[in-house]
């Protein structure tokens, strides 16, 4: 699990940082990576400190502006689509692999300790799976159904619009497509979509992993902020190697762990205890995928 443990704080926050940077350039030309990063890492430390400004913050500000911003560009994207044509016949399978890049999947396990302590406090402390599984199972819908229209949206966009796209860097697909459909307009509707979607995923994950590491190596309270400094500063280190780097390095890793994830995934769907099983199923998964590309 060292992989999967360490992979938000080398992978997932830099790729946020370098997205956000790719998006924003479309409205600032010359604003250098390194200075983005910093104000990025800047603000998203300032607002992970405190976890109740941190949640009001994503959830009154940034996730309803990320929401509107998305509708628009993936509501026009569809409206002015071309018609498809030239579909390759291996394109489910090439999105498959070339998703493992987003990390999504890493994000998600950190997440989830998020959205487990929200959980415990509307139901005051309780720990009764039963009690815990009904409060969630209405906003737990709610946030599939939006995950998954947008990410639908993404897919009928890059289909849609896969002439303009071919040879454009992965962190600029958004911004080309929505320049090509709104012109200069398209500026600052992309930059507050990348821009806020990657600062949400950023601050949380921060504010998450830095929390692990102090429960982790078993550190009191007052260290968290320290801690949380020390995360934000490799994030913003990582990020200095652009998107194209981040991606040099982590793409083999990615290759090797990313089925072991995805099946460590469905089997803790399955099974609630049992850390060996899943240890098992994950390290499994890893030996037979590295057998498979080496073997």
């Amino acid at each position: 699990m060292f992989i999967v443990n360490r992979m938000p704080l080398f992978g997932v926050v830099p790729r946020c940082i370098t997205v956000a940077h790719g998006g924003i350039e479309y409205i600032f030309k010359d604003l250098s990576l390194i200075l983005f990063s910093f104000v990025f890492c800047a603000i998203s430390y300032l607002i992970s400190l405190k976890d109740a400004r941190m949640i009001e913050i994503l959830g009154k500000w940034l996730t309803p502006i990320k929401l509107l911003s998305l509708a628009i560009l993936i509501g026009c994207g569809v409206f002015y689509a071309p018609s498809l044509q030239d579909i390759p016949s291996n394109g489910f399978a090439i999105g498959f692999h070339e998703g493992y890049k987003t990390m999504d999947l890493f994000a998600a396990f950190f997440f989830s300790a998020l959205i487990f302590k929200q959980l415990q406090q509307f139901t005051n402390g309780s720990e009764d799976p039963k009690t815990i599984i009904k409060t969630a199972l209405k906003p737990s819908l709610i946030g599939a159904f939006l995950l998954a229209v947008v990410y639908l949206g993404f897919v009928y966009l890059g289909a849609a619009y896969r002439p303009i796209i071919t040879n454009v860097t992965p962190e600029l697909i958004l911004p080309t497509i929505a320049s090509h459909l709104m012109g200069d307009k398209a500026s600052l509707l992309i930059g507050i979509t990348v821009v806020f979607s990657c600062l949400s995923t950023a601050i949380a994950l921060n504010n998450i992993y830095a929390r692990y590491l102090c429960a982790t190596l078993k550190l009191k309270e007052t260290v968290f902020p320290y801690m949380l400094l020390v995360t934000t500063i490799v994030s913003f280190l990582v990020s200095l190697l652009d998107f194209k780097g981040i991606a040099a390095f982590l793409g083999p890793l990615l290759e090797i762990s990313y089925p072991g994830l995805i099946v460590l995934t469905i089997v803790s769907i399955f099974v609630k205890d049992k850390v060996v099983l899943k240890k098992v199923a994950f390290y499994g998964m890893v030996a037979l995928t590295l057998w498979h590309q080496y073997g």
